[in-house]
């Protein structure tokens, strides 16, 4: 009996520990999602008066995407599904 509670106290420890791992990248996760919608928001209303997108503004906001620290293929994922709402 004693080995069997020992055994899924362990298991028990360790799913815990996986599950506190997977809360803290959630969490990163979030904290990165939010940054991504305010950098969108800035972006747009930046660009909002501009009817057609010059190579230079394209650059402009490249740079500032690499300023934030924002991955360009996480961003369009995110702008994706920020439209779908």
């Amino acid at each position: 009996m004693e080995i069997r509670y020992d055994n899924l106290k362990n298991e028990t420890e360790r799913v815990t520990e996986e599950l506190r791992h997977a809360l803290a990248v959630r969490e990163l996760c979030c904290a990165d999602f939010e940054r991504a919608q305010r950098w969108i928001s800035d972006a747009e209303v930046q660009t909002a008066p501009e009817s057609t997108y010059t190579a230079s503004s394209i650059s402009e906001l490249e740079l500032s995407l690499q300023e934030n620290g924002i991955d360009m293929v996480i961003l369009c994922g995110v702008h994706h599904l920020s439209e779908m709402s």
